[in-house]
């Protein structure tokens, strides 16, 4: 007889606490790692104990002899020696700080929160980014911020950062809190005004040629007349006079474009657009493609503001010549999908800055407790965002951006902050230097944003939008705040690689073995329609993993099966 004692297939999850919305408190993540235990067998042969008390009969030859038992044919069964289960880990990501509700201006912070309460209780992380971002991107380039002192370094408003989570994440709807504002200023302000401009500018050019057409006859009548003194008078009078500034007909949100469409939409836009993808992971795959790295560094350059002239020719298209390229980018992108970018980065691969342009105001939070909330939007608070989103919108002045610098109080910190940032950079890991390198020039750019946010909510919808030139110690505390939260992210994130984590499709297989043991085909599988096994591709990453950790093991005679480790019998 065999006894069998089954080792306990416990799997112990992440708990959390739920939080309430309206609560300043960090989140607690703990996970319990069990050890499967290893199998205990034990034999006992009863019958060779029971001819153990019978040996003095071994001479008596009128025992009967015990007839052969014919051998059992060899299987792929009985041929599997199984060795122990591999345990399935789960290790935690790093730590990431909580979004603290102080860290947003008064004016917005109701806003975001009560929006991410009514998805299901989210965290608010993703809501809250994709508001700064779009703030920074009506702005644009139309403001600048000089964070020294003396030198005359400045810093253009260019913000990119991705919601990171998965699928199930609640990306899309919480980047609406910041977005669907942006849409509607644009068809409401910005649309308008442009149609206003263009039309004053057609008004404006058609005087113009009147007076050169005007001009240019009197000076033909004058040449007639051999008069060529007069003539001449009346051509420098052409050469004097100034055409009209073509209107801008600004356009600031776009989804998915090529670089060349990009390229004609920034022609009118010099203050910059805002590139929005709700998976990020398209827009990244497209800058690895084979004959498309030019775009890569396009991006690249289109981050860093530069006030010099972009020119791009091409022999089979019209060349472009634009005076100001910026981008900001915003999206929303699995872990698994930004992990070749991370891995890459690390291996030094591709090590052109991309990723540490991506990551400065990308975050990856930990998940709220998540429930069924009904709650009817709060108007007030929407119509109010949206006020200060089209007070920000009058700012128009990107070929001669409006320069702003912190005033007495908030440069001497500035000044102990950046030196303390710089002491950091040099001791963090060489593949990180670069990340930290940009902190400075970001924190001051979440300065700006946040000292615009406050004084476009202070200003009477009916007077135009003037801020004050200097940047308060009000505004560089929340950006240092930020910092520091966004510094845990940018930690996680980099870590990823390090993290042993294991499919829910893995997970959901293991714990049913025991009712397909002890064999089935996919196609079997493929007909229970368990949870996260609905899927081909989740069936085949679950074969693949509980394969490779001992679980399962796949034969082909005398069909293509998997078999079921032992432990599972009798469960």
């Amino acid at each position: 007889m065999i006894q069998k004692n089954k080792p306990m297939n416990n799997h112990n999850f992440v708990s959390r606490e739920t939080l309430n919305p309206y609560q300043e408190k960090n989140e607690t993540l703990t996970i319990d790692l069990s050890e499967h235990s290893q199998t205990d067998i034990s034999y006992i042969d009863a019958g060779n104990a029971g001819n153990a008390g019978n040996a003095g009969n071994a001479g008596n030859l009128d025992t009967p002899e015990t007839p052969e038992t014919p051998e059992t044919p060899e299987t792929p069964e009985t041929q599997i020696k199984w060795t122990d289960k591999k345990p399935l880990i789960v290790n935690k990501l790093a730590p990431v700080m909580p979004l603290n509700r102080m860290m947003l201006p008064t004016s917005i912070r109701e806003c975001i929160f009560e929006h991410a309460y009514r998805i299901n209780n989210t965290a608010p992380d993703f809501s809250a980014i994709s508001t700064i971002i779009s703030i920074a991107a009506i702005a644009g380039g139309n403001v600048e911020i000089r964070p020294k002192q003396n030198d005359n370094w400045v810093v253009p408003l260019t913000i990119w950062g991705a919601m990171v989570a998965n699928a199930s994440g609640n990306k899309t709807p919480s980047a609406s809190c910041g977005i669907g504002p942006l849409q509607q200023v644009q068809d409401t302000v910005i649309s308008k005004q442009s149609g206003l401009e263009k039309r004053a500018y057609e008004i404006k050019k058609s005087m113009y040629n009147q007076k050169v057409s005007t001009l240019e006859a009197k000076s033909k009548q004058a040449f007639e007349s051999n008069k060529d003194a007069e003539g001449m008078r009346y051509l420098e009078e052409i050469e004097q006079l100034s055409p009209p500034t073509e209107a801008l007909a600004r356009n600031i949100y776009i989804n998915d474009c090529t670089v060349e469409a990009l390229c004609k939409r920034l022609k009118s836009n010099p203050a910059g657009v805002l590139l929005y993808r709700d998976e990020l992971s398209g827009w990244l795959s497209t800058l690895n493609q084979t004959g498309r790295e030019h775009e890569r560094s396009f991006y690249l350059e289109a981050y860093n503001g530069s006030k010099n002239k972009y020119i791009q020719e091409r022999i089979s298209r019209e060349n472009i010549e634009l005076e100001r390229v910026i981008v900001n980018v915003f999206g929303g992108i699995q872990p698994s999908l930004i992990l070749p970018l991370v891995t890459e980065k690390m291996a030094g691969r591709k090590d052109d800055g991309l990723l540490e342009r991506l990551l400065q105001m990308s975050v990856y939070p930990d998940s709220n407790k998540s429930f069924i909330t009904d709650k009817r939007p709060n108007y007030w608070l929407i119509e109010k965002l949206k006020m200060m989103y089209e007070k920000v919108a009058e700012l128009n002045s990107p070929l001669n951006p409006t320069q702003f610098s912190f005033n007495r109080d908030a440069q001497l910190m500035w000044n102990r902050w950046s030196e303390q940032a710089l002491e950091e950079e040099k001791t963090v890991p060489e593949q990180w230097q670069s990340m930290f390198a940009k902190r400075p020039a970001h924190c001051a750019k979440l300065a700006l944003t946040f000292h615009l946010i406050d004084e476009a909510a202070a200003h009477s919808q009916n007077q135009p939008f003037e801020p004050a030139l200097k940047v308060g110690k009000k505004s560089l505390v929340r950006a240092i705040s930020w910092m520091k939260y966004l510094k845990s992210h940018t930690k996680r994130i980099l870590t990823m690689s390090n993290c042993n984590t294991v499919s829910p499709s893995a997970l959901s297989l293991e714990s049913n073995l025991a009712k397909l043991y002890p064999d089935f085909t996919k196609h079997q599988l493929s007909q229970k329609g368990w949870k996260n096994l609905k899927k081909s591709s989740e069936r085949d990453e679950a074969l693949k993993l509980l394969e490779k950790k001992g679980y399962i093991i796949s034969v082909d005679k005398p069909t293509k099966r998997y078999l079921v480790h032992t432990d599972y019998q009798g469960e």
